[in-house]
């Protein structure tokens, strides 16, 4: 599993920091079309405790926390080739079709 090398710098968008932020905790919710442009732009804004690595919300599907990182939380992370794993590996199809039988993602 990768490890931080420093910590994240996320913007929070649960609760009252999506208010602090500008928009609602909804945003994480809705249409891709609507949540990437707000994305974009926290990515693009620095404020005043610099740049972002991303974005802490709640997820749409279940309304758990979830985090989002931008390309230049590269840094932040560090692991060996081992620690990765491609979501496309044979590996994962296994953990991967449980998760959507319980989530009633299979037709």
């Amino acid at each position: 599993m990768p490890r931080l090398t420093r910590p994240l710098r996320l913007l929070d968008l649960c609760s009252r920091g999506a208010m602090r932020a500008g928009t609602v905790a909804a945003i994480a919710t809705c249409a891709y079309r609507l949540s990437q442009p707000w994305s974009r732009s926290f990515s693009e804004t620095t404020s005043v405790s610099g740049e972002i690595d991303g974005l802490c919300s709640l997820n749409a599907h279940h309304a758990e926390p979830a985090i989002l990182l931008y390309e230049r939380a590269r840094d932040a992370l560090h692991g060996t080739d081992d620690d990765i794993v491609r979501l496309d590996d044979p590996r994962l199809r296994p953990a991967l079709l449980a998760i959507m039988r319980a989530n009633n993602l299979i037709w």
